[in-house]
């Protein structure tokens, strides 16, 4: 059994009288506006055909992803704010409720229960990392990280001025690969959309036009539409992709930038150097405090919330309860590099521990975004060359054969 799964003792908490707190529910107003909107698109399909829907269809699509990236942007700045908010009251030496309650009232809808649990349980004497369990999302991934490890080190408030500092850092680093992939994702989708359109709609009409003519098509045009048939026959597996593609456009670049809180299977192995950042600035924390670095990673290897760096940190708590040093089983783990293991063994060994330990977070992150941002660079030209490849077959295997019509019937 790991022994890291076993919940550590959490100090009492001091209950105070508090006002009852306001809760914000989902309104009727709510629902009859989504029926009405829901009616207008089905009256739309029903009187207006098909390319006003495909058209409707597009535009409703830039809307939801406006509509979503303005309220993840507010989400953001309310879990900002909520962040600042109790490192103000831990530096204080305040209790977390007071400042939860008050705070509340400036989140939204999808962020304002979340604290207003968050806070509730707090009031209840229920242990900060349990209550952060009852209320998941009320804090960023990377801020309740670091939360947990400071509760269990006793440097609560450090942690949270650690928190607040490197969410500030995150758009500047992750903005242009960000930019970029979104980009890439979006031209894809629309390329996909306009794709199925010309497969779905244009295609049978296009066949029957010319064989009501008697005029055969070329070789290349009966080679696309074959190709087309074949796809439309396959469709499922193209919904797939593009509902997967969608999913990415929406999620991935708002998880990189630190905006919302998702752990996609794969990118904790791609962006491993991203997670020891993370623990690197967690570590300078306790470091700085003069707490001992085994239990930080005994609550690191318990809460982590990737499932591979979680084993990973799993294996570096055992090698430093075997008496291992802690830069040598990172190392070994694969989670730093040697070089940043040298770095930091030096930086102990002359006592500037905690400033090596957050420049080296601060080089990895943005060693990772510059190597992301050289990837894309190098798939952009690819992915242009690509799309115009297509383009230019699907026109010539829909107009050419146009003009040969266009002659026979002229003359």
């Amino acid at each position: 059994m790991n022994p890291y799964l076993k919940s550590s003792p959490e100090p009492e908490v001091v209950l105070r009288e508090l006002p009852p707190p306001k809760r914000q529910r989902f309104l009727l107003q709510h629902m009859m506006l989504l029926i009405v909107f829901c009616a207008v698109g089905c009256a739309v399909l029903v009187f207006f055909g098909a390319m006003l829907f495909v058209v409707s269809l597009v535009t409703l699509v830039g809307l939801v992803i406006g509509s979503i990236v303005i309220t993840v942007v507010g989400f953001r700045t309310q879990q900002d704010a909520v962040v600042r908010s109790i490192a103000i009251a831990a530096d204080r030496g305040m209790p977390l409720a007071p400042a939860l309650f008050a705070v509340s009232d400036q989140c939204g809808f999808f962020l304002k229960g979340r604290v207003l649990g968050l806070a509730e349980s707090l009031h209840a004497g229920i242990p900060l990392p349990d209550a952060l369990d009852m209320a998941p999302g009320a804090l960023p991934r990377d801020a309740e990280i670091m939360v947990r490890v400071g509760h269990a080190t006793g440097v609560l408030s450090g942690a949270l001025r650690e928190a607040v500092d490197a969410r500030k850092a995150l758009p500047y680093t992750w903005g242009w690969v960000v930019f970029r992939a979104c980009y890439l994702l979006l031209v894809l989708l629309i390329l996909q959309g306009i794709t199925g359109f010309i497969m779905y709609f244009i295609t049978p009409k296009f066949e029957a036009i010319f064989k009501d003519f008697g005029v055969a098509l070329p070789q290349f045009t009966i080679l696309v539409i074959n190709a087309t048939h074949l796809a439309m026959r396959y469709g499922f597996i193209g919904a797939i992709l593009f509902a997967l593609e969608f999913f990415l456009l929406m999620l991935l670049p708002l998880t990189l930038i630190g905006w919302i809180n998702i752990n996609f299977p794969l990118l904790d192995r791609f962006f491993t150097r991203r997670s020891a950042a993370l623990i690197l600035r967690t570590l300078a924390r306790v470091v700085e405090a003069g707490q001992p670095l085994n239990r930080a990673f005994a609550t690191l290897a318990r809460r982590y919330p990737g499932r591979w760096v979680r084993e990973k940190l799993t294996m570096v708590a055992l090698d430093i309860d075997r008496g291992h040093e802690w830069q040598v089983a990172l190392y070994e783990n694969r989670l730093i590099t040697q070089a940043e293991a040298s770095v930091l063994d030096a930086a102990r060994r002359v006592g500037n521990l905690p400033w090596a330990l957050r420049d080296t977070a601060e080089t990895a992150e943005r060693r990772l975004a510059y190597r992301t941002r050289a990837w894309l660079e190098l798939l952009f030209p690819i992915f242009v060359l690509t799309v115009g490849a297509l383009v230019f077959a699907v026109a010539v295997a829909y107009f050419a054969p146009l003009v040969t019509l266009i002659e026979r019937l002229a003359g």
